[in-house]
């Protein structure tokens, strides 16, 4: 079953490696991480459930959302 869902995942997805450092958050530099893979894959949405990234609201083009937020777009594109 997990390994389903990682083929499932790995077919809608590709993988980048940032060409820049981001120093957004001092005290997570993961989320740096985060933002510099989002800007890279020129990313329409961040999908997560981090408080921090979360405030933000929006990062260059991306915006962030929760995961209910984003299903609930998506289930609104398929009306």
């Amino acid at each position: 079953m997990l390994q389903s869902a990682r083929n499932k995942l790995l077919s809608v997805s590709y993988h980048v490696s940032p060409g820049m450092k981001l120093f957004v958050f001092k005290e997570d530099p993961e989320d740096n991480h985060v933002l510099e893979c989002a800007l890279e894959a020129r990313s329409n949405f961040i999908v997560t459930e981090d408080k921090d990234l979360l405030r933000l609201r929006e990062f260059a083009d991306s915006r962030i959302v929760t995961i209910a937020e984003f299903l609930t777009h998506i289930a609104a594109l398929r009306k």
